[in-house]
């Protein structure tokens, strides 16, 4: 009964069109009652009687089509958040672009990967995050020990990116019960649980939770399989936890000799392929080279079918700008940004980057090892003293770049 209260409330602007609509009705009775109740007409009172119908009928016939237009409207809008069309014209095609929009797939994990689908949701429909599920090795919260589930950190912060409402779903998720027989469980975790009871196994139930959830395109974990992502430095020393990587890198000085996934013969999730060789574009990052992207690509089949002849692969995100602790996964603050900053005033004074190379993985250890080319090698003329504050910006050890952009400003 409540709710149809909710149709005059100004936000559903239906009122118009129910006024309209009865004084159609109240002019078409009242002609009715003048032919019933008059034996004779004269032809004054016979035109008024026409008018009342004719007012009467196209009032009633307006109403209607106004009315319903409203209400479709009211649809549209209530299952697509994204449109911003205040006609039904605008937002029925809105809906049409978005159902029927690029295929792209999404691969890798953490922050950066979930601000990526926050922007791709407001274009296409048909969008597919491969993430990585690789927290295998980290200490389980309390509530994954107690429900004994996988860890769906980054499934579930993607879930909540692709949500209409990714707000209010990401704290939905993330709420921890605090008293009761539920004390120190997540939500998150219980409700992956409870899917997972009700469909049988993982990969269904996160498929589904599309469904539920109200999000744009699915979430599907690159692997089903409990996976390490380790790490091995110069020195031997083999890492086996993914959070601890950088934290070693930084502690020992030593650069990172190659990333592997334990065990090594891990099958990619089903779908997960054929996505990929099906899709219109291919979104590799960003977020954190080491430990979010190439494991992604070390699954089984997943490389091949990106490099595969039968799809067109671009690969998005700013590498060539990358400084090497956000290359490393590690911290990054205003000196990254210093970093990036100075790689930008070396294109801007050599008409090209300092690292290049025909993958994003070969341009990102160059950051790492190789030594800049002085800009003055291809640009003769440069001033001596832009040129070290180029490579003062581009130091490899943030220690010796500018502490803030205020010292940069200042030797400018």
């Amino acid at each position: 009964m409540l709710s149809m209260f909710k149709w005059f409330k100004n936000s559903a602007k239906c009122k118009r069109w129910m006024l309209l609509i009865l004084v159609g009705i109240l002019f078409l009775c009242h002609g009715i009652a003048n032919l019933m109740v008059n034996k004779e007409l004269s032809t004054a009172e016979i035109i008024f009687v026409v008018i009342s119908f004719v007012v009467g009928i196209v009032s009633v016939v307006l109403g209607m089509l106004f009315m319903q237009r409203r209400i479709l409207e009211m649809v549209v809008e209530e299952s697509d958040t994204r449109s911003e069309g205040n006609n039904v014209n605008s937002l029925i095609f809105n809906k049409k672009v978005y159902n029927q929009g690029p295929k792209i797939v999404v691969i890798g994990g953490g922050t950066g990967l979930n601000t990526v689908l926050r922007g791709l949701k407001n274009y296409t429909d048909n969008i597919t995050a491969i993430v990585t599920v690789s927290d295998y090795g980290e200490t389980p919260t309390n509530s994954r020990k107690q429900l004994k589930v996988l860890p769906l950190e980054d499934i579930q912060s993607s879930l909540a990116a692709l949500a209409m409402d990714e707000d209010k779903m990401e704290k939905l998720l993330n709420v921890e019960f605090k008293e009761g027989q539920l004390s120190g469980l997540s939500f998150g975790d219980i409700y992956f649980l409870a899917m997972n009871n009700m469909y049988g196994n993982f990969q269904e139930s996160i498929e589904r939770s599309g469904e539920v959830l109200n999000m744009t395109g699915k979430v599907i974990p690159v692997t089903l399989e409990p996976i390490d992502i380790c790490a091995e430095l110069e020195d031997g020393t083999v890492v086996k936890t993914r959070d601890k990587i950088p934290d070693e890198v930084q502690r020992t000085g030593n650069k990172i000799g190659r990333i592997f996934v334990s065990p090594t013969n891990v099958k990619p999730t089903p779908g997960v392929i054929e996505a990929i060789k099906d899709a219109d574009a291919i979104i590799i990052g960003p977020g954190s080279l080491y430990t979010n992207v190439i494991p992604n690509l070390l699954v089984n089949g997943i490389a091949k079918a990106i490099n595969s002849n039968t799809i067109t692969a671009n690969v998005m995100g700013s590498v060539h700008f990358s400084s090497p602790e956000q290359v490393r996964g590690g911290f990054s603050d205003s000196k990254s940004d210093i970093y990036s900053l100075g790689i930008t005033m070396y294109e801007m004074v050599t008409g090209r980057v300092p690292f290049d190379g025909d993958t994003t993985v070969a341009i990102a250890i160059k950051h790492l090892q190789e030594e800049i080319i002085p800009p003055s090698r291809y640009t003769s003329d440069l001033p001596y003293a832009l040129e070290q504050i180029i490579l003062k910006c581009t130091q490899k050890n943030p220690d010796r770049r500018y502490a803030n952009m205020g010292e940069l400003i200042d030797d400018l």
